[in-house]
């Protein structure tokens, strides 16, 4: 029985060696609190991004919705002017949750990226399109309004019923993409 209880420190050492033993235990106390509080400094960021990402998608696929909303009129009443001679389309801002976020569009995935930007890049240029078929601006300024009428010949209407329906599937395929990773 001594051979076994041999092993044992006895009272005197436990008694020298206390003080290095509480440090040593509170030592390490400390360090598996830090890990914790990293652990979860680590999680709470991850979930702020995801939050984050995900706000953001649902913003874009709004205002995508806005812009298929919009070219979908437009191509109704560009069909429909057929016997006036000319087709009137009024420009808006295409993208002002895109332009007030594009610092945060990171936080989405490469493929979202790409398929916003071709989106609302396709929707921007229609107004040079518009210029390129003859169009021009009709000026509103005297009825106190900022919005910006433009007219094209007729003529041209095929070829604008093809730019919406383009930027109509772009903005469709597009905002799909953001809905399936919005969770």
């Amino acid at each position: 029985m001594d051979m076994l209880l041999g092993w044992l420190p006895s009272e005197t050492t436990l008694r020298d060696w206390q003080l290095l033993i509480g440090v040593g235990v509170g030592f390490l106390a400390v360090l598996l609190m830090l890990r914790s509080n990293a652990r979860r400094a680590i999680k709470h960021e991850r979930r702020q991004r995801r939050s984050d990402a995900n706000a953001l998608r649902t913003a874009l696929v709004a205002e995508l919705n806005q812009l298929i909303s919009i070219m979908q009129a437009d191509s109704e009443r560009a069909v429909s002017s057929g016997k006036e001679g000319r087709f009137f389309c009024s420009f808006l801002d295409y993208s002002p949750i895109l332009r007030a976020h594009l610092d945060r569009i990171g936080l989405l995935t490469a493929k979202e990226i790409t398929a916003t930007l071709d989106a609302h890049a396709l929707a921007a240029d229609l107004e040079r399109k518009f210029f390129l078929f003859g169009g021009y601006d009709v000026d509103l300024s005297s009825y106190g309004t900022s919005v910006r009428l433009m007219s094209v010949p007729q003529a041209q209407v095929p070829h604008l019923l093809a730019l919406f329906q383009a930027t109509r599937e772009k903005a469709e395929a597009a905002a799909a993409l953001l809905s399936r990773h919005t969770r």
